[in-house]
């Protein structure tokens, strides 16, 4: 790593996976590719509210666990013993950089957000296999329920240091156990 730090303002360019999304397949609204690129939905960070053009996940607080049919839906098939969110989206981005910033713009129901992970570029991960193993945590914390405005999540990131790891991808997972509806995001900034 470089003493001289350049940094590079970038937002998602492609969509890998995901848990849930709350639209339909062969729609743009609420689906969880819109996520990618600038956000759609932030003017001057005053619109708050449900926006079809953000992706929406399909839980939101309790009661979907008791659902009897949520675990057929879209079933999260790779995922460990320990993962204990309920949704998470894993995306790249067109730059390798070495994070000291991950922006998330949600535009309802904030607060979901409890895990930042990081996969190194030396690390294949071929489609369709199991590959946890290759994802490093950059920030963990806890859910809580979001004040009802937009907000851009900026959780603080570990300061960088010989251990850093360049990327140009990530993971977020999120649980939203305590949001009264569901969760919305607009764009994420890896910087």
């Amino acid at each position: 790593m470089s003493e001289d730090v350049t940094l590079k303002y970038q937002y998602a360019s492609r969509l890998t996976d995901y848990s849930s999304e709350y639209g339909t397949e062969g729609s743009r609204t609420y689906d969880a590719s819109n996520v990618t690129g600038t956000p759609g939905s932030y003017i001057n960070g005053s619109t708050y509210g449900d926006h079809v053009s953000s992706l929406v996940f399909r839980t939101y607080g309790k009661y979907w666990n008791a659902l009897p049919f949520h675990k057929h839906y879209r079933p999260i098939g790779h995922q460990p013993s320990w993962f204990q969110a309920s949704d998470f989206i894993e995306l790249e981005f067109d730059i390798p950089v070495y994070p000291t910033d991950v922006r998330v713009y949600e535009t309802f129901c904030p607060g979901g957000l409890v895990r930042i992970l990081i996969s190194d570029l030396g690390t294949e991960i071929p489609e369709g296999t199991p590959h946890l193993s290759s994802w490093k945590v950059l920030w963990s914390g806890a859910s809580f329920k979001g004040e009802h405005l937009y907000t851009i999540a900026t959780p603080k990131l570990p300061k960088l240091d010989k251990n850093s790891i360049a990327t140009c991808r990530l993971r977020l997972e999120f649980d939203d156990k305590l949001a009264e509806y569901y969760h919305e995001l607009d764009a994420v900034e890896l910087v």
